[in-house]
């Protein structure tokens, strides 16, 4: 199997570029490559990491959370009082 090659440090910021334009080109597979080979350098690069795992444009978890929001706020739903409950003694 062949060893995969790194990048340069300094080469970080185009592959950051070229990674966001190929998650707008609806390429989440070399998206994921490209951040992942920056990662392997800078494991904490913020950039790479949202990159990876929120590709642009894909607002799935926001239109679910404004979905439950809309039925709380129908419902009129509260937050449950919590019950403070003493364990017995021995």
């Amino acid at each position: 199997m062949k060893k995969l090659k790194s990048i340069t440090r300094e080469g970080i910021a185009l592959a950051l570029e070229k990674a966001e334009r190929y998650r707008l080109l609806n390429e989440p597979s070399e998206a994921e490559s490209i951040c992942r080979d920056i990662m392997e350098l800078e494991p904490t690069n913020q950039k790479a990491i949202v990159l990876l795992i929120w590709p642009q444009g894909n607002d799935d978890s926001i239109l679910r959370y404004n979905t439950c929001v809309r039925i709380i706020q129908k419902h009129t739903l509260r937050e449950r009082q919590r019950e403070m409950v003493e364990p017995p003694l021995e």
